[in-house]
């Protein structure tokens, strides 16, 4: 099981926070950091972390602030090659792990203070005056579309698009595919023509857990050309791996 772990920091150095939430991580498995919009020495730092076997560095100047509209998506995109995510509980993490678990279609466990197993954790309720001992029975559902889009709806809260996707029988199936905020799709260069009707595309997405044919896609769509958009590509840089 490999466990990504959001490392908090201030730009130049990483705060306390990260190593609890790495020790934390270790006990569910091998713990890979996310340094978003830090800097290498954030990123060398991160790497020395007892218990740390990988550090992913993503920067562009949408993460320079860590906002959470920013960092989510990237961690939704690594989120392919892991189990578990997890980050601090403090401001910067309880912005950023909500918007998380939206794009990945899951739970989330709020401020746990023990891990009892790989799907059980404890935390407090009751203000504080109760421990639960809770269990998340989600797993990641990942899934790959390829079609021809229908319609594209560049409005917010959410962009949207429609894909017609033929299966081995000739059956047609319309899918509706969610993307990020309009806001943060054009900080990461779309626009409303970066779909067409017409277009064909292979998308990967995270399945709905109602069943229905819904996906949240993050952004990770493909062209006939082979021209990815948003896909969140990685090269790795001197041990670490960069996202651009």
């Amino acid at each position: 099981m490999s466990v990504l772990v959001l490392v908090e920091h201030d730009g130049g150095h990483i705060k306390d926070a990260t190593l609890a939430t790495v020790t934390a991580a270790s006990k569910l498995g091998e713990v890979h950091a996310l340094v978003a919009g830090g800097s290498d020495a954030v990123a060398q730092a991160a790497a020395k972390i007892a218990r740390v076997a990988k550090v992913h560095a993503a920067n562009s100047p949408a993460l320079e602030h860590q906002l959470a509209e920013a960092v989510a998506p990237v961690v939704a995109k690594l989120m392919e090659g892991h189990d578990a995510f997890l980050a601090p509980a403090t401001t910067t993490g309880k912005n950023i792990a909500p918007r998380v678990a939206a794009l990945l279609d899951v739970m989330q466990v709020s401020d746990i203070l023990s891990v009892e197993g790989p799907d059980t954790f404890t935390r407090p309720i009751y203000a504080g005056n109760a421990i639960a001992t809770v269990k998340s029975n989600d797993a990641k559902k990942v899934i790959t579309l390829k079609g021809v889009v229908t319609k594209f709806e560049w409005t917010n809260p959410h962009v949207r698009f429609y894909v017609d996707v033929k299966d081995d029988k000739g059956n047609v199936t319309n899918w509706d595919l969610e993307l990020m905020s309009v806001n943060t799709l054009t900080r990461a260069g779309w626009d409303r023509h970066s779909l067409n009707v017409g277009d064909q595309v292979t998308v990967t997405a995270y399945l709905a857990v109602d069943g229905s044919h819904r996906a949240n896609a993050r952004g990770n769509v493909t062209l006939a050309d082979g021209h990815q958009i948003f896909a969140g590509d990685a090269q790795k840089t001197n041990g670490t791996e960069t996202l651009r």
